[in-house]
């Protein structure tokens, strides 16, 4: 995915053809992109619970003390972008820019971390939609080719879900198949770099490529069962990168 954006983008400002002494950065601009998005995650157990919810004093069958497991999580991710630009010196650009990040792809470990691993227990993590605010500075290379760096605030949202099937391990069999599930909105800081081309009157191509680190956040990763079943709170530390090909109009 990511070398066939890059080829896309290289044969755009390849192949281009604008109208050079007209193009003006300055104003308003609308667009969309599409790429590739790695979320990197840690989820690391902070506490396990005994079935009566008592915090355990040592490590034995049910229960793996500190446990965490690193959580890789690749797909597709698509934007919608609104911005403006002022062009405050001859081949300076400086902009603001606001987006809704549209994704939804996940990742599956085989156990939840602070549980014991010999069972059949399962997490996830799901990445979904978000938003992000960000200020741009450019670099005019020449009147129809900007280089730019990035920065602002992005939130995202993230399904965790862990779920526990009757397997004596962890969960009563009594209790037939268990889950825990939480949707938070993981709020964090961006850096990215870029570059625009004019392709035509008003059309302008993008290649983009952002680093995300988010804060981190506690859940429920198995709620306990009174008397019967284990439990876990748990605490995800993500960061993301994408790289995208996009299209923007210039009003």
């Amino acid at each position: 995915m990511k070398k066939l954006l890059l080829v896309i983008m290289l044969n755009l400002l390849a192949t281009s053809v604008v109208y050079a002494d007209d193009f003006d950065w300055a104003g308003w601009y609308v667009g969309a992109e599409l790429g590739h998005n790695e979320l990197q995650g840690n989820w690391k157990n902070r506490q396990a619970f005994n079935p009566d919810g008592s915090v355990p004093v040592a490590t034995f069958t049910g229960l793996v003390a500190d446990s965490s497991a690193d959580l890789n999580s690749n797909g597709t991710i698509g934007g919608i972008n609104v911005g403006y630009n002022w062009v405050v010196l001859p081949q300076w650009v400086v902009g603001v820019e606001a987006k809704w990040l549209i994704a939804d792809h996940d990742k599956d470990i085989d156990f939840i971390p602070g549980l014991d691993p010999s069972g059949n227990s399962s997490a996830k993590i799901t990445v979904k939609d978000g938003a992000a605010l960000k200020i741009k500075g450019g670099y005019l290379v020449n009147t129809e080719t900007m280089l730019y760096a990035s920065t602002g605030i992005v939130y995202q949202r993230i399904r965790t879900e862990g779920s526990c099937p009757a397997d004596t391990f962890v969960c009563n069999p009594a209790l037939g198949n268990r889950k825990s599930s939480d949707n938070q909105n993981y709020l964090g800081w961006t850096l990215g770099a870029g570059v625009e081309r004019a392709f035509a009157e008003h059309w302008i191509g993008r290649l983009d490529y952002a680093y995300t680190n988010f804060e981190s956040n506690d859940f429920t990763a198995l709620q306990f069962e009174n008397g019967a079943s284990f439990g876990s709170e748990a605490k995800l530390n993500p960061d993301s990168h994408s790289l995208t090909v996009g299209v923007g109009y210039k009003f």
